[in-house]
């Protein structure tokens, strides 16, 4: 199986915990955020401590170690904390060494040292404890790479079920300040499973449930997400998700009832790129699929329904890039403006398990989107093999849900052997 959702190396996760009772709590997502901002300088060094209780860690600046045995400040830092991540090391110290925490009246002993430079994945996992988040937060700042990247994602048993109707939920209500639920402002940035919806007051406000930044922010990925209703009660304009950058992945993620656009991608320079896979677009107020800038945008089993000003897929600012196959569209656009029309599907009436409930999986008496898609377990971009509920793909269906239907079995009937009669 290979999943559609990153992981950091087995021994490089590091995690944090949001909600009710946990690390962080709501409204200080951002904390998250800012803690694990590492500027790679000349290296990565990682330290970890016993002798101190919870689960955090925290960053710190400017450690210098003279040799074995020295001490050193760890300025801010609370010693509530297990793990400690520092950058600007000069020395290297040994195991055993002890650390001060400035300020704190404590000190922890230093268990050991990895400085490898082969990076640190930060994952803060969400649980479900209360019927919403009311958290945005831009990341941003850390230099990161293949090996060092952030994660956000719901912690084990936590997740949604393909609905909106439960999981880790992120709900603002927002003001001018607070343009995103969730921005990307730093490469290779993952979103993973979280539900979004947000409302803003604000007449002039521009608002995105997951926005992206127009630069540095390349090699992303939002999988499995489910976000709805990113709606305006004034003038503003108002998108489910908009992405930008180059090597942009969107894959296996349902849009609903946004206020303009559901899915977005602009793309500034003529060799960036922004996908969108497998996703499902259903009631938006504006355009399902929206394409504009000199980027090449890709659509591969995409479904788009029901977009109600709009088309469904538009393709009036730009054309979509070659390899854009296998889409299906409640209109006639899934074949226009670069999309691969011997694989298209028009025209078409989409069988969702519940629309009336918000529940937007594929019904098994579907024939818009059902085993109609693309194998995309061997794509050159970003290859994978499950569903928007994380189960693996046997037959590939166009939108974020891939089920298995189990036939009705076959009738046998027995006929009594038929005597010829001659006259």
């Amino acid at each position: 199986m290979t999943s559609s959702r990153r992981t950091g190396a087995t021994d490089s996760e590091v995690v944090s915990t949001y909600g009710t009772g946990h690390d962080y709590t709501t409204g200080d997502i951002a904390a998250w955020e800012v803690d694990t901002d590492i500027t790679l300088t000349s290296g990565f060094h990682r330290f970890s401590i016993s002798s101190v209780s919870g689960t955090r860690f925290n960053i710190g600046e400017a450690l210098t170690f003279t040799g074995s045995g020295a001490t050193a400040d760890f300025m801010g830092t609370n010693l509530a904390r297990t793990k400690m991540f520092v950058n600007n090391v000069s020395g290297v110290p040994a195991a055993g060494d002890a650390i001060a925490a400035a300020g704190s009246g404590g000190s922890a002993t230093l268990d050991s040292v990895d400085s490898t430079n082969t990076g640190i994945t930060f994952v803060l996992e969400i649980y479900d404890t209360e019927d919403h988040l009311q958290s945005n937060v831009s990341i941003g700042v850390a230099v990161t790479s293949t090996s060092f990247f952030r994660i956000i994602r719901p912690a084990a048993g936590e997740g949604h079920d393909g609905t909106r109707n439960n999981g880790a939920n992120f709900a603002v209500v927002g003001s001018d300040s607070l343009d995103n639920v969730l921005f990307a402002d730093e490469n290779f940035i993952s979103f993973q499973d979280l539900i979004v919806t947000k409302t803003t007051s604000s007449v002039s406000e521009q608002s995105t449930g997951i926005g992206w930044s127009s630069a540095g922010a390349d090699n992303g990925d939002v999988v499995g997400c489910i976000i709805y209703d990113v709606l305006a009660t004034g003038a503003g304009v108002c998108a489910g998700i908009v992405i930008k950058g180059s090597s942009t992945f969107v894959i296996n993620c349902i849009i609903s009832g946004s206020e303009d656009d559901n899915f977005s991608y602009f793309g500034a320079d003529s060799g960036e790129n922004g996908n969108f896979y497998n996703c499902t677009s259903f009631s938006s107020g504006d355009k399902g699929f929206n394409l504009s800038g000199t980027g090449i945008g890709r659509c591969k089993n995409c479904l788009s329904d029901d977009n109600t000003a709009d088309e469904d897929f538009d393709n009036s600012a730009a054309s979509w890039g070659s390899g854009s196959v296998n889409n299906s569209s409640s209109d006639s656009t899934a074949d226009e403006g670069g999309l691969d029309a011997g694989t298209a599907r028009v025209d078409q009436d989409v069988k969702f398990v519940n629309q009336a409930g918000d529940n937007f999986l594929l019904d098994s008496n579907d024939d818009a989107g059902l085993y109609h898609g693309a194998d995309l377990s061997g794509d050159s971009g970003f290859p994978f093999d499950d569903d928007i509920l994380g189960n693996t793909i046997a037959n590939w269906s166009i939108g974020a849900h891939s089920p298995e239907f189990k036939l009705p079995a076959q009738r046998i009937i027995n006929h009594a052997p038929v005597r010829a009669s001659f006259y």
